[in-house]
């Protein structure tokens, strides 16, 4: 298959790409130009929200959570987003 650059799924591969190499910052450059082409890519948010978090920047991961849950509130991994938004929140608030 080959990939348009401008398709959101050929900017959210290359961030999958980015992200394996652990090279955060371009995934996430990568995954917000997919979101911004089609704002419904659920896998580009966790995959940011993924990242967000390990880099404890937690106030974004929170965002592209809330989004998740917005766009999807019947996934299965919906129940285990709510609980991280919530760790989240209390290591925002310093608890």
């Amino acid at each position: 298959m080959e990939l348009n650059p401008a398709s959101a799924h050929y900017y959210y591969r290359r961030g999958l790409i980015y992200y394996k190499k652990g090279n955060y910052k371009n995934a996430i450059a990568d995954y917000t130009k997919a979101i911004e082409l089609y704002p419904q890519y659920k896998d580009a948010y966790i995959d940011r929200c993924h990242i967000y978090a390990w880099l404890r920047d937690y106030k974004s991961a929170v965002a592209d959570a809330e989004m998740l849950i917005k766009i999807d509130p019947n996934n299965t991994g919906a129940d285990g987003v709510r609980r991280d938004i919530e760790r989240w929140k209390k290591l925002l608030e310093g608890n």
